[in-house]
């Protein structure tokens, strides 16, 4: 299995102007320091947590079509499925009907899930990733839509990563490297996540 980002998200959940705000930032001379700082903590936020935050497109490569009739896609909230391809051994890719799954968005992780009177294709695949599934995920197109304790994750980790630029800090005796809350409000949403 692997995974490739095909549309990143539009915007951030916490924009230049929140991010100061919490930091207490006046001037402009770390808007550029701060920008990433934003990027990275969502990411931070997206890996701990198993969801992705802001609507983006990804790519999941299968090696083959799954042994029963449904499959869990990874990085909930999933909102749509845009097509299931196939490559058969020699030929080229093959979009399979969508009049041939459904799409469950409701369940936590999503699923695709095979009609009752179809089946996968048959096709010998070619060796390595013929099975592509291009789907939707995130909680939706603007920061309004994105759960609350993520945002708040997102703020704690923002504040802890402009002011402390060191993995290790000389003269602590406990480094700690995320700030007292981003886990257990990442792993809240994390648990929602029913196993693959």
């Amino acid at each position: 299995m692997a995974l490739k980002i095909y549309s990143a998200p539009a915007v951030e959940p916490v924009t230049l102007s929140e991010a100061k705000l919490h930091l207490r930032v006046d001037g402009n001379e770390d808007d550029t320091l701060i920008q990433g700082l934003i990027q990275t903590a969502r990411v931070d936020v997206e890996t701990i947590s198993l969801h992705k935050l802001i609507t983006q497109t990804w790519d999941l490569y299968l090696d083959g079509f799954p042994g029963s009739s449904g499959l869990a896609l990874p990085y909930p909230p999933l909102q749509s499925v845009s097509g299931i391809y196939y490559t058969p051994y020699g030929g080229t890719e093959t979009q399979f009907s969508a009049a041939n799954y459904y799409v469950d968005a409701i369940s936590v992780p999503g699923w695709v899930v095979l009609d009752a009177a179809a089946s996968w294709p048959s096709n010998i695949l070619i060796g390595v990733n013929g099975v592509r599934i291009r789907f939707v995920c995130g909680f939706g197109l603007t920061a309004a839509t994105v759960d609350p304790r993520a945002i708040l994750a997102m703020k704690l980790l923002l504040g802890h990563y402009y002011e402390n630029r060191e993995a290790v800090f000389m003269g602590r005796t406990n480094p700690t490297l995320l700030p007292q809350g981003v886990d257990a409000l990442c792993w809240d949403l994390r648990a929602s996540v029913k196993e693959f």
